[in-house]
């Protein structure tokens, strides 16, 4: 939801303004200062990709039970029932897009994933300057490792309270690649999380995300957008044929100010999900209304998921918005 470089929480207006402002960071890097509250390096790793999430309004870490989720809580990767794979093509502002291909392998004692982000942008040309046009891209490449501690705790002989043998626990590490211009900035993160069930159909969900060491383009440091996630989640059938799912986080970036985020899904005959949400932001550009909806295919041993989501991104209030959307191909064998 986020565009890809440093600063990139600041409102865009328009293309030259914004390639002006790259050009600037380019030119004074060597006399960059220390970093401060609302920026970090590598701020790519804020835009979580599932198209399910977004439509939701970014609340997923409690409710996240699909492979989508391993960028919001590494332990839903546990809540897998077979092998799954993804693919994501999030279309940004300012032509900006990300792509991301994912796979999970459950085993018998865990589950092991494997998720790959890309996030590029045309060539920055500024007609001011004398230099080749700017080329930016980020990569980040996610390796995690999932499960029940009830299983944990049998395999190692230990003896845990009942509720807490029911929780999931996940931990990934991070490969970081960033590029700008001839500049290449190289790091690693760490992601941690649990899933508790607190009663039927209640699950708390809690994650520490992009936790590492400062990304270095030339000599100067930013620190990763290392995020605190804690979420609540309820799903019911109130309705025959109906599943709602309802979830609420809280994000707190240790570099940025906190966030709230609301989501509500509809799951029709286990086929059809309506999906909308809501982010509370200090930020007028990241704050509003989220929608989409999902489709599930369950044929001869597979199934098939599709999600969609539109996720405006503000200008100047409701009046003025640019589209973003987010596509997601699921397959569970």
């Amino acid at each position: 939801m986020l565009v890809p470089l440093a600063q990139a929480r600041l409102p865009l207006t328009r293309r030259p303004a914004r390639a002006a402002l790259l050009a600037a960071a380019l030119a004074a890097a060597p006399a960059a200062a220390p970093a401060y509250q609302g920026t970090s390096g590598a701020d790519f790793l804020s835009t979580r990709p599932s198209a399910r999430a977004a439509a939701m309004g970014g609340a997923f870490v409690a409710l996240g039970d699909d492979l989508s989720a391993l960028y919001y809580n590494p332990a839903a990767m546990a809540h897998l029932q077979g092998p799954s794979m993804n693919f994501l093509e999030f279309s940004q502002v300012a032509q900006v897009s990300m792509e991301e291909l994912a796979y999970a392998q459950p085993f018998p004692v865990g589950t092991l994933a494997l998720g790959v982000v890309y996030q590029g942008e045309p060539a920055i040309n500024n007609p001011q300057a004398t230099d080749n046009p700017v080329v930016a891209w980020n990569l980040a490449v996610t390796a995690a490792y999932a499960d029940s501690l009830r299983v944990l705790a049998d395999s190692l002989g230990l003896d845990l309270p009942d509720f807490v043998r029911g929780a999931e626990v996940g931990v990934g590490v991070k490969y970081i690649q960033s590029q700008l211009g001839g500049a290449t900035a190289y790091d690693g993160a760490v992601d941690l999380g649990a899933r508790v069930p607190l009663d039927e159909g209640i699950e708390l969900g809690v994650s520490l995300l992009n936790l590492g060491p400062p990304i270095t383009f030339i000599q100067y440091g930013d620190p990763l957008p290392a995020t605190a996630l804690v979420g609540l989640s309820r799903s019911f059938a109130p309705i025959w044929y109906n599943q709602f799912n309802v979830d609420a986080d809280l994000d707190y970036p240790l570099q940025d100010l906190t966030r709230l985020h609301f989501g509500l899904e509809d799951w029709i005959d286990r086929s059809i999900a309506l999906r909308v949400g809501y982010v509370l932001d200090s930020q007028d550009s990241l704050n509003g209304m989220t929608f989409g909806v999902g489709a599930q295919l369950v044929q001869q041993g597979l199934t098939f998921h599709l999600d969609y989501a539109v996720v405006p991104f503000y200008f100047q209030g409701f009046g003025s918005f640019e589209v973003q959307q987010q596509f997601q191909l699921g397959l569970t064998f």
